[in-house]
């Protein structure tokens, strides 16, 4: 999801603001394509990430990062996005540079009415590209009613955008410790093959997808887990539930003798498991009308490792968080 809560197609990057701003708003104008200006790398990374971007923009002369290697960094993630560079004060070598990495073309900023066109010709070769890729990869079909046409949903792309997620209210306690003790405990961890879907994209595949009841939803997550195994072969994978038990010791010095001294009372030791985040995109194709659409969903498989932190809690009230790094099981 973008900053403004919208999808973009198009991304327009100038460390200038407001030139992105409006070659952004001439692309979106001329063409209807939702153009998304950005003037900062993070910003850039952030929206590769959970995006389907089909092409872009990027101007090659920035403080923070050359246009070129800002692109290495987005063909990473999305190897499929077409880049127009623009240029101004490029050189005759960062051009060549950028036809050299995949740059589609470029152009220079004192052509800027000639931007939208270019975008839309670039768009139409990715939507070229990307149908042409899909290799009859079916996920399954479906005909809701006898006189429908059938559907067919099919896979475009599985890429990993994120090795190390955890999600927030995953994290539970291992032991709690207060001071003057010296335990002994054993933790357990409880894994499966399985993946996940946020209850947001749970509902984007049941409306916008239109992918209705748990056999096909079942068949969906299902479907795709095996092709995460498959294309992440070296990845570690769980044939069935499986549960991991670790013994540790834990202790807490006595609390001191003045009691006005700040100290620790209790340490709380927690884990939560770490999960692989995979950008996923599938086609829905009418095989009578053949009108097709891309849709993007962000899918979750556990991996087996579990991220640790301590939480002590202080005489005065107050406490501190220490991340304590990953442990594998």
């Amino acid at each position: 999801m973008s900053k403004n809560n919208v999808e973009p197609e198009v991304i327009v990057i100038d460390d200038n603001p407001d030139f992105a701003q409006s070659a952004a708003e001439l692309i979106q104008a001329k063409y209807g394509l939702a153009s998304l200006p950005l003037s900062n790398r993070n910003d850039v990374i952030e929206i590769v990430q959970h995006n389907i971007i089909k092409v872009a923009v990027i101007d090659q002369v920035m403080p923070e990062i050359k246009g070129t290697e800002l692109f290495m960094e987005i063909k990473k993630m999305s190897p499929e996005t077409k880049a127009i560079m623009l240029t101004g004060e490029a050189s005759s070598e960062d051009i060549g540079k950028a036809v050299n990495i995949g740059f589609s073309s470029y152009l220079d900023k004192r052509d800027i009415t000639k931007l939208p066109d270019e975008v839309f010709k670039q768009y139409v070769i990715y939507d070229k590209d990307s149908n042409s890729n899909l290799n009859n990869h079916i996920l399954f079909t479906e005909r809701k009613l006898f006189i429908l046409p059938i559907i067919t949903y099919s896979f475009v792309s599985i890429d990993k955008i994120n090795n190390n997620h955890v999600f927030e209210d995953s994290w539970r306690t291992e032991i709690t410790i207060h001071a003057s003790e010296d335990r002994e405990f054993e933790t357990s961890i409880e894994y499966e093959d399985k993946i996940t879907l946020s209850e947001e994209y749970e509902n984007k595949i049941k409306g916008e997808l239109d992918i209705s009841g748990k056999a096909n939803m079942a068949c969906l997550k299902s479907t795709i887990n095996s092709e995460l195994n498959k294309k992440y072969s070296t990845q570690h994978t769980i044939s069935k539930k499986t549960e991991q038990k670790n013994k540790k010791k834990w202790s807490l010095p006595k609390e001191p003798d003045d009691t006005t001294v700040r100290h620790i009372v209790k340490r709380v030791i927690e884990n939560a498991p770490i999960y692989n985040e995979y950008k996923i995109i599938i086609s829905k194709e009418c095989k009578l009308c053949k009108n097709r659409q891309i849709f993007p969903i962000t899918i979750y498989k556990q991996t087996n490792k579990i991220k640790t932190r301590q939480i002590d809690y202080y005489s005065d009230g107050s406490k501190n968080e220490t991340d304590t790094g990953v442990e594998k099981l």
